[in-house]
C-alpha cells in the first residue's frame, strides 16, 4: 500500500488493479493477466505503475494464478518492487557510455581503454588502423603486450602501472611496438585513469611516430 502511497492496505480493497498503471501500460497488464490464465505465471514484467497521486514510477511484477479446490482459477497473487532508481541509474549510464563514445571515436589520434589485465575493452578506429586491425571490434580483447617488443614488456608495464596509473604524471613517453602483420611501429603514448562501466579502467591515447624514429636512426 506504501508502494503506491497509500497509508493502509484497506484503502485498497474493492480498487480496480489496472488504475494502478499509467495510461500507456493498462493494455498491456491487460493482455499479461489474460497469459496467466493459461501459463500459471509471470516474472519479472515491467511496467509504468500510478502513485495515489498520480505520480509515475516503474515496477517489476512477478503474478501468480490462485486456484480453488477444483483447480479452476479464483485470483492471482502478485509481488511488486519498486525499480524505478534502477531504471534511472541505467539510463544515466547509458548515457554518459554514449556520449563517453562518442568522445572516444571523434579522436583523430589512436585511444584505447584497458583493464587492470591489460586487455582492451575499446579501441577507436584511429588506433585499429594504425595496428593493422580491420576493425576496432577485432582488436577488442587482445593483450597489448602482445604487441610490445618482448624485451621492452617488463619497463612498459612499470611506466604504464607505476606512472601512467599511479602518479597520473600525464608524462608522454615512447614506445616500440609492432601491427598485426608483424610491422614495427613506434607510438609516444599519454594515459591516464577513468570510469567506463563502473569499473576505474586506463584511458590511453597515442600517436604514430615510426617516421620520426627512421629518420633520427638514419642521422646517427
Amino acid at each position: 500500500a506504501c508502494l503506491y502511497g497509500f497509508e493502509t492496505g484497506h484503502e485498497m480493497v474493492n480498487a480496480n488493479v489496472f488504475d494502478l498503471f499509467a495510461k500507456k501500460d493498462k493494455a498491456k497488464a491487460r493482455q499479461n493477466l489474460k497469459k496467466v490464465l493459461q501459463s500459471g505465471h509471470s516474472q519479472n514484467l515491467e511496467y509504468a505503475s500510478l502513485r495515489k497521486d498520480g505520480h509515475k514510477f516503474t515496477v517489476e511484477l512477478n503474478i501468480g494464478l490462485l486456484r480453488d479446490k477444483k483447480g479452476d482459477p479464483e485470483g492471482f497473487v502478485a509481488t511488486i518492487r519498486d525499480i524505478t532508481a534502477h531504471k534511472r541509474r541505467d539510463l544515466e549510464l547509458k548515457q554518459s557510455e554514449e556520449k563517453y563514445k562518442t568522445l572516444f571515436e571523434t579522436r583523430i589520434h589512436g585511444a584505447v581503454v584497458i583493464d587492470q589485465n591489460m586487455k582492451l575493452l575499446m579501441v577507436n578506429k584511429a588506433g585499429a588502423e594504425m595496428f593493422g586491425f580491420n576493425s576496432p571490434d577485432e582488436a577488442l580483447g587482445i593483450d597489448i603486450f602482445d604487441y610490445i617488443a618482448p624485451e621492452e614488456q617488463e619497463e612498459t608495464r612499470k611506466i604504464i602501472i607505476e606512472d601512467m596509473f599511479g602518479k597520473g604524471s600525464r608524462r608522454v613517453h615512447e614506445f616500440r611496438t609492432f601491427s598485426k602483420s608483424g610491422d614495427e611501429i613506434w607510438i609516444n603514448a599519454e594515459g591516464g585513469l577513468t570510469e567506463f562501466q563502473c569499473k576505474i579502467v586506463g584511458l590511453v591515447t597515442f600517436r604514430d611516430i615510426t617516421e620520426r624514429k627512421r629518420a633520427e636512426a638514419q642521422l646517427l
